[in-house]
């Protein structure tokens, strides 16, 4: 048992043998190196290695830390826009009660703003259903639509255009 062995069931998107892990002792909330001179738990871990939603339901129902937040204000559901995971975000919104409009981020931008930058439009659309306030404006006094716009998410850019509030 060991930082090896956890590492390997989270690459492995292995349930059972993270589910044996953390029943015999190992921490969900150990800091795992995710990048060179980068440290967070194991939860932003299996988000970056894109895990099924079962294997981040195990960790929050072991204990994981669902408010841990970067140095920068980067939180769960920040990363699991970052990384495509919708069915987490799902999870994340719908049954564990996130606000898609709370953000911590020093730039103030906001998990919905975030997944326009990327172009899903089945993400998008979730967010939005989900109650994303699309006029919110970061830090740089940018919403969405300016993100979309910036990056030339054409598509989005529609999209959000099309949305009458």
């Amino acid at each position: 048992m060991g930082m090896i062995d956890i590492i390997s069931a989270i690459k492995d998107n292995n349930y059972l043998a993270l589910k044996e892990l953390l029943k015999k002792g190992e921490d969900p909330n150990q800091d795992i190196e995710i990048s060179e001179d980068e440290y967070a738990p194991l939860l932003f871990f299996a988000l970056r290695c894109r895990v099924d939603v079962d294997m981040i339901k195990l960790l929050v129902e072991s204990g994981a830390d669902i408010d841990y937040l970067s140095d920068d204000g980067v939180g769960v559901l920040d990363e699991a826009v970052v990384f495509g995971q919708i069915d987490t975000i799902r999870y994340l919104i719908s049954e564990l009660g996130m606000d898609i409009n709370t953000t911590k981020r020093k730039s103030g931008m906001t998990p919905f703003m975030q997944a326009c930058c990327y172009g899903d439009l089945e993400l998008i659309s979730y967010i939005k259903e989900s109650g994303a306030d699309i006029n919110v404006r970061d830090k740089n006094g940018m919403n969405a639509l300016d993100y979309a716009k910036k990056l030339g998410q054409k598509k989005v850019k529609d999209f959000l255009e099309n949305i009458v509030e």
